[in-house]
C-alpha cells in the first residue's frame, strides 16, 4: 500500500531530477555548438579575428594562429564523443536500471540513519548512492564503513571526489556497478531510495543475501510482506527486517 504523502514528496522532488536532466542536455547542446563553431572558424580563407590590441587580426591559412585553432578544434572533436557518452549514460542509465536520480534531503538522510540505528562497527550499503550523501553521512557522523553503489558515471565521479576531499577514503567508497550484481552479504544496513518496481525486483536478492539481523531502510517506497521495524510517515522512511512476516497484513501502513 503506497503512502500518498511520501509519493507526493517524491513526485515534487522528481522535478529536481528533471531539471538535472535539462541542465545536462543544455550543457551537451552548448558543447556541440562550441565545437561546431570552432570547426567552422578553422579558415580556408583569410578571416578577421580580434587580438589583444582590440584591432582586427587576419588569420592566414597555415599561420601559427590558424594552426592553433585547428589543433584546438581537433581536440574538442576528440573529447566530444566521451562527453556525450557520459551525459547520455548519466541521464538514462540510472532510470533504466534502478530509478532516476532524485536528491534526498539532508534531514531525511539523517532520519534514515538514525532509524536504522547505524553503529560504528557496522557496514552500510547504499544502493543507487547518487552524489554519495548517505555514504558520507553514515561514515562521517555515525562511524560506519560505507559502500555506495552507483551506475551513473557522472555522480560516481562526483561522489568519489567528495569522499577524497573529506578524507573518508579509508572507510567510505563508491563502486561503479549495477547493484543487482553486488554481493550484499556483508551489509548490516542497506539504504535505498528507488521506485516501487525496483524495490520489488530487489526483494528476492535482499532476502537471499542479507542476514536476519540486517536492516533495510527505504525512503518513500515499501517492501510488502516484510517485518516492519519502524516507520516515520512524515519523512516517508521505513525500516524493515528482510524476513517474511507471518503477520504481513499488520506490517502494511494504513493510508
Amino acid at each position: 500500500m503506497r503512502n500518498h504523502l511520501g509519493s507526493n514528496n517524491f513526485l515534487r522532488r522528481s522535478r529536481l531530477g528533471s531539471w538535472d536532466r535539462v541542465i545536462a542536455s543544455t550543457l551537451l547542446v552548448l558543447l556541440t555548438i562550441t565545437v561546431t563553431a570552432a570547426i567552422a572558424a578553422t579558415p580556408n580563407q583569410p578571416v578577421k579575428a580580434c587580438c589583444t590590441t582590440g584591432r582586427p587580426q587576419i588569420i592566414e591559412p597555415g599561420s601559427p594562429l590558424q594552426t592553433d585553432v585547428s589543433a584546438m578544434s581537433n581536440e574538442l572533436v576528440q573529447v566530444l564523443p566521451i562527453v556525450t557518452l557520459v551525459v547520455v549514460l548519466s541521464i538514462f542509465l540510472p532510470g533504466a536500471i534502478g530509478a532516476p536520480w532524485v536528491p534526498t534531503s539532508k534531514g531525511v538522510v539523517r532520519r534514515m540513519l538514525i532509524m536504522a540505528d547505524v553503529k560504528p562497527d557496522e557496514v552500510l550499503y547504499d544502493l543507487g548512492s547518487g552524489d554519495g550523501r548517505i555514504v558520507i553521512a553514515a561514515t562521517k557522523e555515525f562511524g560506519a564503513t560505507s559502500i555506495g553503489v552507483e551506475i551513473d558515471p557522472f555522480r560516481y565521479l562526483i561522489s568519489r571526489i567528495r569522499i577524497r576531499i573529506l578524507g573518508l577514503g579509508g572507510r567510505a567508497r563508491i563502486e561503479w556497478k549495477n547493484f543487482y550484481n553486488v554481493d550484499l552479504g556483508r551489509a548490516d544496513v542497506v539504504t535505498l531510495f528507488l521506485v516501487q518496481g525496483t524495490n520489488d525486483k530487489l526483494k528476492p536478492k535482499l532476502e537471499q543475501e542479507l542476514r536476519p539481523t540486517s536492516r533495510v531502510v527505504s525512503h518513500v517506497f515499501k517492501f510488502s510482506g516484510w517485518k516492519l521495524l519502524e516507520a516515520d510517515e512524515k519523512a516517508a522512511v521505513y525500516v524493515y527486517s528482510p524476513q517474511p512476516d507471518p503477520n504481513s497484513s499488520l506490517s502494511l501502513i494504513k493510508e
